[in-house]
């Protein structure tokens, strides 16, 4: 009889910690059916305010002098204010909150600095585009380019211009000198717009997503040349651009870019005043820096940017990487190709400003 009073008593227990766990789930219940009743109420008044602000604004875009007056906003923002072109340097106009990949370029940024490339691209440049039907229409390619004007314009230009003129719109990601990539305000601007750091490692991952790079084999002498040096091209490095192409399996499409190396005519470089902003070149224009801040308005010189055909060195075997000879011969050609293509140009160039 005892062991059956113990075993009864467990039992009772045990009843007892069940009802109030009952009692506890039903009163979370009953919280959880209040908060979600008010969440539904402040949804509904959310919605009233989304309806009434889509009247308010119907009423606004139909009254003709707003309509007028956002025209003339529109035509403001499209010859770029000075606010304009702060914000854009600084990098800003982004919460932060925007999703970046592992590069961090930024798409809601590419889209509020478009205007200003637009200006640039069509009044500022206007720029020309010839033989776009050589980039590949998928998969894996990198376009070669001469490099000029001190700052990295000829990005921003070539990549507008594969995405007006390309049947697919492709966006060619360029990889540029890191010392740009590192300066304030100027390099969160350069990477958010898709700009990477210029190195192998960065160029074969990008490739092996199947997207299309850029390269300027001249790197930093090629943007800080004398004017009297334009369009000589400089030597290609060490044969980078050629050696990324065999080992990401991708075809070059050599590009010749003219009326970039006016944009900043450099008349000589003080070196003195190099080494005491820790600048590894301090070019002297014309305009700079005499005038100021606004010696850094780059002149308005016509651009002509022309894609070469597709050279297939993705069809070398792996192995010729190694082999010293072969790629400085092949990175030779590629530099003598796209000098072949700049000359071309220029002959048939009649003035700087006019093309």
């Amino acid at each position: 009889m005892g062991k059956d009073k113990k075993l009864e008593e467990k039992l009772e227990e045990e009843i007892s910690k069940l009802e109030q766990k009952a009692e506890e789930l039903l009163k979370n219940r009953k919280k959880n059916l209040q908060l979600l009743e008010k969440n539904l109420s402040e949804l509904e008044k959310v919605i009233t305010e989304i309806k009434n602000y889509q009247e308010l604004q119907k009423e606004f875009l139909s009254n003709p002098i707003y309509r007028q007056v956002i025209e003339e906003i529109k035509y403001f923002l499209r010859e770029i204010s000075p606010v304009t072109i702060f914000k854009i340097m600084a990098g800003l106009g982004n919460s932060g909150q925007a999703e970046v990949d592992e590069f961090g370029k930024d798409e809601e940024f590419v889209e509020k600095i478009q205007p200003f490339i637009d200006f640039l691209y069509d009044r500022y440049w206007r720029v020309e585009v010839e033989g776009v039907e050589n980039i590949p229409y998928e998969g894996p390619g990198i376009l070669v380019a001469n490099h000029a004007g001190v700052l990295p314009f000829d990005s921003f230009m070539i990549t507008e211009a594969v995405k007006r003129n390309h049947p697919f719109g492709r966006m060619p990601r360029f990889l540029i000198e890191e010392w740009f990539l590192t300066r304030p305000f100027i390099g969160v601007a350069l990477q958010r717009y898709g700009i990477a750091r210029g190195s192998q490692d960065n160029a074969l991952r990008l490739l092996k997503k199947g997207e299309l790079i850029g390269l300027f084999p001249e790197g930093m002498k090629g943007i800080f040349k004398i004017y009297s040096d334009r369009y000589k091209l400089q030597r290609f490095g060490r044969g980078g651009a050629i050696r990324v192409a065999i080992k990401g399996k991708a075809p070059i499409i050599p590009v010749a870019v003219v009326g970039s190396e006016e944009i900043y005519p450099v008349i000589t470089h003080w070196d003195f005043v190099a080494r005491i902003l820790g600048l590894p070149f301090f070019p002297v224009t014309p305009t700079f820096p005499f005038l100021g801040l606004a010696g850094l308005i780059p002149l308005p010189s016509k651009w002509i940017i022309r894609f070469g055909e597709p050279i297939p060195l993705n069809e070398l075997p792996p192995e010729t990487v190694e082999n010293e000879i072969i790629i400085n011969t092949l990175n030779e050609e590629l530099r003598s190709t796209i000098q072949e293509m700049l000359l071309d140009i220029l002959k048939n160039r009649r003035t700087i400003f006019f093309g």
